[in-house]
């Protein structure tokens, strides 16, 4: 059922003719649904909104991007999904990984409680370092204070000691962590999540 044929043949009218009943009587589920989905936006925008008013005068940027050494981050935040986006790539250092992590972090306040975050790790490359694993571990903490509900990790098969961080970080703080081998599984994922929490 389409919501501009409804429009279309109801917008002038005042009541349904005889004729029309069906019609009504199979439109009365589906428009229940859009307006579900209608209330559902408008809490997100005044949500996003209360948030929005709470920031400072000075804002935190919405991405950062940089590159030291053979490590290089993109970090941004879709403001209406409340979702943080993370791009890991190369081999990771102690100074370059603390820069990353604190790119991220310094995006955090632009997200409300409950967000997401999908980290692409697919061009990530080891050896892991401990000093390297502490700055992953301070990520996984402040993710878990400022709210996070869910983290997905796009991944390839020998980075297992960095995801690992974020599955047992998921566990101790009370968030879901998921994995996953590309960007498209990552938002079914996330999108599967949201459908099976409202069902």
């Amino acid at each position: 059922m389409e919501l501009n044929e409804l429009k279309k043949k109801f917008r002038h009218r005042s009541s349904v003719d005889i004729k029309d009943v069906e019609i009504a009587m199979k439109a009365v589920p589906f428009l229940v649904r859009e307006i579900e989905k209608m209330e559902d936006k408008i809490a997100d925008y005044e949500k996003r909104i209360e948030h929005l008013s709470l920031l400072q005068k000075k804002r935190a940027p919405l991405e950062k991007s940089g590159q030291k050494n053979k490590t290089r981050w993109e970090v941004h935040v879709n403001e209406e999904e409340n979702r943080l986006y993370v791009h890991l790539a190369g081999e990771l250092d102690y100074s370059a990984v603390k820069l990353a992590s604190n790119s991220i972090i310094a995006v955090l306040s632009n997200l409300r409680e409950g967000y997401d975050v999908v980290n692409n790790f697919t061009e990530l490359q080891g050896p892991f370092k401990k000093r390297v694993i502490f700055h992953l571990r301070k990520l996984v903490y402040n993710f878990s204070q400022t709210g996070i509900a869910n983290v997905v990790c796009i991944k390839t098969s020998d980075i297992e000691p960095i995801t690992e961080i974020f599955q047992s970080g998921a566990k101790a703080e009370g968030f879901q962590a998921f994995e996953v081998s590309s960007p498209e599984d990552a938002i079914s994922t996330l999108q599967n999540v949201g459908r099976f929490l409202k069902a």
